[in-house]
């Protein structure tokens, strides 16, 4: 398809290269605190999360940032010193996981790599793309990692789908060589989109900008002397391919996944074996259990029997107490790195089993009452949750009660199984939990209500779990001995806590949700050796909430998401092995991981362009001739905290506090810009660090977080509706020097969205100076009347087109006769000087309880005792309450005038001004406005302040030929109607109505021939257009003779017949 011209797009695109080079040239969006700071700062600083340089920045980054553009654009407007830093962030794993990954590539495959078309790298892809996220609503559901990869399976393709040729695919395999390649193309990117921003503080992070370490480390040091770093084991989202905790932005899905805790249950397998297991010698003289994890040890009273899946594979592995537990792989795996096996992350497999070879197993679980129960089979068990070990409370869950009973009822399932009679027949639910409004065998009654057959039925199922569950953990009431009476929440804890203790359960562990890092690694639960931020701790969290709360977040829905991480948030691992960024300072063998080092960079933005000058990766000259080893603790001490004395230091005194001063002067962060996923993690870091640094000093806490949303300003869209109803008000044209302040107005207002446009209109008006450095307009005092007239009028307008909509229908008959009667061409419009008396003393008395009861109107049925006392009124009382009704809902809405018994305005005069415009609009001949004393009865009851009546009729004519002999100007000849006493200038406007093409009516001459029988029917001659025709002065009034079709002309006292044909020139 051929593609159209791009003239347009050409030349928008010059205007925007030209504005962007006069831009830098003039420095505009460079700003620098002053030499001092007075008591109010009027500044506006505004930052944004630094992207990641892993590739290309992308619609998403736009989308986010333009919020942090639109505000410094507008506050910038409006006086304020604004800044606007931009970071670069190259911190954390994947990064050097995909350098390593193509260095991998070239060994196995060549360089360039010739990929085979299948290869083991095919089952290293994630196996679910789309995450759903459990702790935050606020999150979408592909991860970024797979938006940017989209379906690649190859580092090497997607390289290759960036844009890059093969010979600089292969620099990418040293991890710097990203650094130093995408950081400047996120720049240039930026900058062709005009961004304002203060280029001089821009970095990257990292240990390769020795500055921005420094600075890295001074944090990590201050919140390790204030307690908040704390070290020990803790359970983890762990790579074991990395060999490392995998953090959100490591994680190429399962972003906001979390550790999801389990009580694992031992169900020990009761002698004598199966001859599976008598057979296996590792099995010889070895406790062996079955183990499976719910969230629900409470229900481990009404045990009945276990579930396996026949089909699916398990393993029989030994733990390091030297018991044999059987579970799936998967989980086996997640065991080995909590502590479950001798050797952290191995599982030592004694034998592979498929789940039919358990069936049957007579089993001895803790807590029930039936002695023993039985391995029996369920065919709808998943690999990819829990052990593949399911417990069986039939009591209390839907499943379980469906399932037994099928079994119970089906002997042919049972004979396929090798389930005998005994291991199922003799099994009933227990009563273990009573529920307000299900009794004490909730699953059952529920099951038997939604009439469910089967364990099939899985909508029906999930409806009941739903009723079940919720209602049981928050209202049931439990049965058991030493339990009786305790809530069901309450009672939770306790029971996990005494069956560890006995030695009949453990606690487990694994991710909510699959999360596969960007090694692509399907991670797992590890309880790992780790330094930890103590997000948990009561203290921190409650100065998070305090900052939370002064803390604007423009919306509800975003606070509603602050609320819910601060209250679930605990330890957050931030160190690591490997990757890219600063090394913990006490314990270097860790490096911060790519969420912690980026919760206080925006105080490094305040400084960062007399440390680095603008050099992205600090390696440059520093402006102030500082060298990176001279930043010490106690510099930075000096520049961020304002108590801390100057620094044994020889950095200059006046460098030391120009810094300090930059800070001051731009701290705290006015407002944070991100999308909203990053509230569950990035965003409440970002509180917490805050608090943390700057615990007594308040001020330097974050102002507000805008997370992307949608924002309707009063429900209403933006548009130029006053422009456009100016243009049609404004009969006889616009006011030059009005229509060059709305577009120097205009331009101001849209100056913040469309920056490069709005400046090259700002220089085609004359200015001089810089729109970056206008002011916003200052609006003028508002004249409310003129406003409320000019709604009148548009009202007024309204209700004439739909009153005389409502007269063009055609009448309604009985003969079925549906012809229109013929559109008028004139009104009367009616206007009120005051009320009808009964509206009068109706409105009186509303205005009277009005000002005596504080603004408030009493009940109808006062008002109606009161106004049906009043004689004047007995005749009007159908329509009084209706429009006490009308009067109220008016007052909700425009307030204590409508209970005036005049207008502000005359009403008559704002009519006759805008005469023209109605008539137009309305495309009538005449409108006449007359005071509704002036009308018979009916108009004066239907009309009052405010609501005019309206009268239309047709006025009759005599049909004429107008006809133009002007040649090739498209005008033709036209029938128009010609009404008693009509003149030449409204014979002209008439037919201009019917004429599009006439546009200035001073240009029309109208003539009439000199021999009105044999003139039309003359051929007109080119150049002499007027011969044979006389011109009709504006003083002529046109006479009509409806019997006889005739139209006559009087002038000057002299009446002359026109004929049927006059004649139009435009001169």
């Amino acid at each position: 398809m051929e593609r159209k011209g791009t003239a347009k797009l050409d030349y928008l695109r010059k205007i925007e290269l030209e504005i962007q080079e006069k831009w830098e040239k003039e420095k505009a969006f460079e700003s620098d605190a002053p030499s001092t700071i007075g008591e109010t700062k009027n500044k506006y600083f505004v930052t944004f999360p630094y992207p990641y340089m892993n590739g290309r920045l992308h619609l998403g980054h736009t989308f986010s940032l333009s919020k942090c553009e639109f505000a410094v654009g507008y506050q910038s407007l409006k006086g304020k010193k604004c800044l606007f830093p931009f970071g670069l962030h190259c911190t954390g794993m994947p990064i050097k996981a995909c350098a390593d990954k193509l260095k991998r590539e070239m060994e196995l495959y060549g360089n360039p790599p010739q990929f085979p078309e299948e290869d083991e790298e095919e089952k290293e892809k994630p196996k679910a793309s789309d995450e759903i996220i459990i702790k935050d609503k606020a999150k979408g559901k592909k991860s970024k990692a797979v938006a940017k990869s989209g379906s690649s399976t190859y580092q090497w393709d997607i390289m290759r789908s960036l844009g890059l040729n093969d010979n600089e695919i292969s620099k990418f395999a040293n991890a710097e060589h990203w650094l130093e390649y995408f950081p400047p193309l996120a720049i240039k990117d930026l900058k062709q989109m005009g961004v304002k921003v203060d280029w001089r503080r821009s970095f990257i992070t990292t240990d390769v900008n020795p500055f921005y370490d420094s600075f890295v480390r001074w944090h990590f040091l201050t919140l390790k002397e204030r307690k908040k770093i704390k070290f020990g084991k803790r359970y983890t989202i762990y790579s074991p391919k990395d060999g490392q905790p995998c953090m959100d932005h490591d994680r190429q899905t399962g972003e906001g996944v979390g550790p999801q805790e389990y009580t694992l249950i031992k169900m020990k397998i009761v002698e004598p074996y199966t001859a599976k297991f008598k057979s296996k010698v590792g099995m010889k003289g070895k406790n062996i259990f079955l183990v499976a994890a719910t969230l629900r040890p409470e229900t481990m009273f009404g045990q009945t029997n276990c579930w396996v899946r026949p089909d699916m594979k398990y393993v029989a592995f030994e733990t390091s107490s030297g018991d044999v537990f059987i579970s799936t792989r998967r989980s086996a795996r997640n065991m080995s790195f909590q502590g479950f096996t001798k050797e952290n992350g191995v599982v030592p497999v004694i034998m592979e089993i498929l789940g039919q070879d358990i069936l049957g197993c007579a089993l001895s679980a803790p807590l029930t009452s039936y002695k023993i129960i039985y391995a029996l089979p369920m065919l709808t068990i998943k690999e990819d949750k829990g052990t593949g070990v399911v417990t069986s409370v039939p009591s209390d869950a839907p499943d379980d009660i469906a399932a037994l009973r099928d079994i119970k009822k089906k002997q042919a399932l049972r004979e396929k199984y090798g389930i005998e009679d005994k291991m199922v027949l003799p099994f009933e639910p227990v009563p273990i939990i009573e529920i307000p409004g299900y009794g004490n065998l909730s699953a059952p009654l529920v099951c038997d209500e939604l009439k469910i057959q089967s364990q099939n039925d899985k909508e029906k199922l999930a409806e009941a779990k739903e009723k079940v569950y919720l209602k049981g953990f928050y209202e049931g009431i439990m049965l058991v001995e030493g339990y009786k009476g305790q809530k069901v929440q309450d009672v939770k804890k306790p029971i996990q806590k005494m069956m560890v203790e006995k030695g009949e359960a453990l606690i487990y562990m694994e991710p909510e949700k699959q999360v596969m890092s960007r090694s692509a690694d399907e991670c797992v639960v590890a309880l790992c050796d780790q330094w930890y931020l103590d997000y948990g701790d009561a203290q921190w969290k409650q100065q998070a909430n305090e900052a939370l709360k002064s803390l604007e977040t423009f919306c509800e829905e975003t606070r509603r998401n602050f609320e819910a991480t601060l209250a679930w948030l605990q330890e957050h691992a931030c160190s690591r092995t490997y990757g890219l960024g600063t090394r913990l300072p006490w314990d270097e063998q860790w490096l911060i991981e790519s969420l912690s080092d980026s919760t206080i960079y925006m105080a490094y933005y305040t400084v960062a362009h007399l440390l680095q000058g603008g050099v992205l990766n600090g390696q440059g000259n520093s402006p102030l001739g500082i060298k990176p080893e001279q930043m010490t603790r106690e510099v930075w001490d000096f520049i961020f905290f304002k108590s801390s004395p100057f620094p044994k230091t020889d950095i200059p005194k006046e460098h030391l506090q120009r810094l300090r001063r930059e800070f001051e002067y731009w701290y705290p962060v006015d407002v944070r810009v991100s999308g909203k996923d990053l509230v569950p993690n990035h965003l409440s870091y970002y509180l917490y660090n805050h608090v943390a640094m700057w615990p007594k000093d308040s001020v330097k806490w974050p102002q507000a977080v805008r997370a992307n949303g949608h924002l309707l300003l009063n429900s209403e869209k933006v548009n130029q509706a006053a422009k456009d109803k100016y243009r049609e008000l404004a009969i006889e044209g616009m006011h030059r020097e009005l229509v060059f302040q709305f577009i120097e107005r205009q331009t101001l207002l849209l100056a913040p969205i469309c920056p490069h446009l709005c400046e090259y209109t700002w220089s085609l008006l004359g200015k001089t100076g810089s729109l970056m450095k206008a002011s916003w307009p200052v609006a003028g005092p508002v004249d409310e009347i003129l406003i409320r007239s000019s709604q009148y009028l548009m009202e007024t307008a309204h209700d004439l087109r739909l009153r005389l909509k409502a007269y063009m229908l055609p009448p309604k008959n009985k003969k079925g006769e549906t012809k229109p009667p013929t559109k008028p061409s004139h009104c009367t419009i009616y206007v009120a000087k005051s009320y009808p008396s009964w509206q009068h003393s109706a409105l009186s008395l509303l205005g009277k309880h009005y000002k005596s009861n504080n603004g408030k109107l009493p009940d109808n049925k006062v008002i109606a005792n009161e106004l049906g006392a009043l004689p004047e009124l007995k005749k009007y009382m159908k329509r009084v309450m209706p429009f006490v009704a009308m009067i109220k809902e008016n007052l909700e809405k425009n307030g204590a005038r409508v209970l005036d018994l005049q207008l502000e305005f005359d009403e008559r005069a704002v009519l006759m001004e805008n005469l023209v415009y109605l008539t137009n609009s309305l495309e009538l001949e005449q409108i006449d406005v007359l005071f509704a004393s002036e009308a018979d009865d009916k108009v004066k009851e239907d009309c009052c302040p405010g609501k005019p009546f309206s009268v239309f009729r047709s006025e009759p004519g005599v049909s004429m030929s107008l006809v133009n002999p002007q040649p090739a100007n498209g005008l033709f000849s036209t029938k128009v109607e010609i009404r008693q006493g009509d003149s030449k200038d409204t014979v002209v406007r008439r037919l201009a109505k019917v004429n599009r093409l006439i546009k200035d009516l001073s240009r029309v001459k109208l003539m009439r021939y000199e021999d009105p029988m044999l003139g039309p029917r003359r051929v007109p001659v080119l150049g002499q257009e007027e011969k044979g025709k006389l011109p009709i002065s504006s003083k002529s009034v046109f006479n009509i003779n409806l019997d006889e079709k005739k139209v006559t002309l009087a002038d000057n006292g002299l009446t002359v017949d026109v004929g049927d044909t006059l004649v139009y020139l435009i001169q």
